[in-house]
This record gives structure tokens, sequence and C-alpha cells, in this order.
């Protein structure tokens, strides 16, 4: 799962949305999430395409209608208030469960941000995330471990249990990734194999959670492998019980490939900005003497042509003579003559 919307970014997209709606369109379609904008009438004025795929409908269909003719009476008795709310100025943050129009339970997180303008809210912009697969791998683990421990060891993403300051249970996915077993990350506190500068954030995040802070969002983090390589991944945690006591169950994703490939972007942005602060470039009219074609620089100095485009430019220099110069020095001495016929003989 990618990490959670914020406010602010919620506020960006809104304001880009009113500079560019070609722009804000076109990039939320590209975006996994359920994204729409309903404004004030309380109608549908823009879903993204992921929102229209899951509801099976055209933008034609979808622009203009009120939520409950999108999602359902049953559903929409669900999250009205919520809604009410937001077109009353309220942002709302929460977590929920509503029936689908076939009768299937859908598991969700929404963020509602109102939009104002002028003091007047103009409507809400509404970002809904699927949970479902998440809330059913949360519940299949729990509900009956030995049932479902295929599923919990075959997830394709790591997942693991942390419990009094140690990873007490681990999928084989968390064993490929840290290169620990089992055994080994039981032995060990959890802490050792976060990276020494991301381990006040993981604590806090930890200590939080366990509090019963709800900590909405995913967050990113270095961690340590057993080879010493370090690796990034992006968590999240809820809250459960283990054996009657706290604990924390882990969601993680390796975003090593993605974090290598935004430094090297920023890396290569960098070397650019460099390369294009280093260019030097002639522009504008240059004062030349049109008999020894000398330059006037800015002090009023005259300068040979070499001696200006080098000190204005990257460009360098290397001397010869052309064809009609060479016969107009040398065309009257006999080791000249002598070589032109010799060249033109073996042409």
């Amino acid at each position: 799962m990618t990490a959670q919307w914020t406010s602010d970014d919620l506020k960006t997209l809104i304001a880009q949305f009113k500079r560019s709606p070609f722009f804000f369109e076109n990039l939320l379609d590209m975006l996994p999430d359920l994204i729409s904008y309903i404004n004030k009438d309380h109608v549908f004025e823009f879903a993204n395409q992921s929102y229209l795929r899951f509801f099976k409908l055209t933008p034609g269909e979808m622009i203009g209608l009120h939520p409950k003719k999108v999602i359902g009476k049953a559903a929409y008795e669900k999250i009205a208030l919520r809604h009410l709310a937001a077109l009353s100025g309220e942002e709302q943050n929460y977590e929920g469960q509503i029936p689908l129009p076939d009768g299937t339970p859908f598991h969700f997180q929404a963020h509602y941000l109102p939009h104002v303008d002028n003091g007047r809210v103009e409507g809400f912009l509404a970002v809904v995330r699927d949970i479902s697969k998440f809330k059913q791998a949360q519940a299949a683990l729990f509900k009956n471990k030995q049932k479902y421990k295929s599923l919990f060891n075959n997830a394709i993403d790591p997942i693991f249990i942390t419990q009094n300051k140690a990873i007490i249970l681990a999928n084989p996915a968390t064993e490929r990734l840290i290169g620990y077993s089992g055994k080994e990350l039981r032995d060990m506190p959890f802490i050792d194999i976060i990276h020494p500068e991301d381990r006040p954030l993981v604590t806090d995040m930890a200590s939080r959670r366990l509090t019963g802070e709800d900590l909405f969002s995913n967050y990113t983090h270095r961690a340590l492998t057993k080879n010493g390589d370090t690796i990034w991944v992006d968590v999240r945690g809820v809250k459960i019980d283990w054996d009657n006591q706290p604990a924390s169950l882990i969601f993680v994703r390796d975003i090593t490939e993605r974090k290598r490939l935004e430094i090297e972007k920023e890396q290569y942005l960098k070397k650019l900005e460099q390369a294009l602060e280093e260019i030097k470039t002639l522009k504008g009219i240059l004062p030349i003497c049109s008999r020894c074609k000398k330059i006037r620089d800015d002090q009023g100095d005259w300068n040979y042509i070499e001696s200006y485009i080098s000190n204005h430019s990257d460009a360098s220099f290397s001397h010869g003579m052309c064809p009609q110069c060479l016969d107009d020095t040398y065309g009257t001495q006999d080791w000249y003559i002598d070589m032109k016929r010799q060249d033109q003989k073996e042409e």
C-alpha cells in the first residue's frame, strides 16, 4: 500500500485543478486510489478513471449524479453524515465499510478535504482507498492461525509481528528480505535491523501505535540486512492482541529500487544544473575591427578573436591555414610549387 494522502497534498491538488484542470485530471487518472470531487450541490463534478472503473461507469454517466445513485442507498446511509460534515467545512479522515450494489462488503480509508473559496465551501475532494484485501489478510491471520498459515507464509511481501521490542513471528518473505532466520530475528532486538538514523522515527511510530493512536498513513525508512546492505522499505503497522498482549502487525514493501532511481534522478538533475551553470554563451552584437578582426570587450580593450572567444566560451582553438592562405603566402616558393604538383599527380 502506498502512503496516505495528507491535507497539504489534497490542498495542492485542488489548487492545481483551478490552475490547470486538464493536467489535474490526467494526473489523477494515473493513480490507483478512487478520487472524486463532489460540489456544493452534492453531485459528482469529477471522478478519476479508477473510480469510474470500480463502479463500471463512464464520465457521462457519473458526472452530475448524487453519490447515493452511484454507491447505493444502503452504502450512502453509512457515510452520509461524513459527506454533510465535509460540505459544512469539516475535514474528514476515517476508515469504514459499506455494502457495494452487489452486496459485497467494501473496506476503505477515506479522506475528504473541503474546498473553501472566499469563506464559502464549494465542495470537497474525496480520496478513497480500497483496503479490503488488507482487512481480509488481517482477519485471516488471526481468526484461525492454522487455517490461514499458508496465506501468511506465501505472501509476496514481508509480514511480521513485533512484541516486547522483538520480532516474534515473521513470514518467509521477511527472512528473504532481511537475511536473518526466524530464530535469529526472535533472539535480537527489532531495532537492530533499522538504520541508525531512522531508529528514532521507527521507535516513535511503534510507541504511538501501541498506545492506541490511529496511525493512518504508511511511512518509509531504511533497514539493514544481515550482510550489511541498506534497503528502503514502505511500512504499514496496526495494533493487535497476540497471546493477550499488545503487539504490532507490520506489512512491508521493499522500495529499494524505487529509491535508487529517485536518487539517480536527483543526482542527474544536479549534474545537469551544474553543467548548465558552467556553459558560457556568446550572444548579442560583437564590435569587430573590419581590418585586423580584433574584437572590443566590455572594458574597451581590443582582443584577438581567438582570445575573446576562449574567454567567453568553452571553445578552444587549433591553428592551421586554409588552401587560399597557403597559396597567398607560399605560392611563389619553389618547394611549395613542387609539393602541389606532387599532390596533383597522386590525385
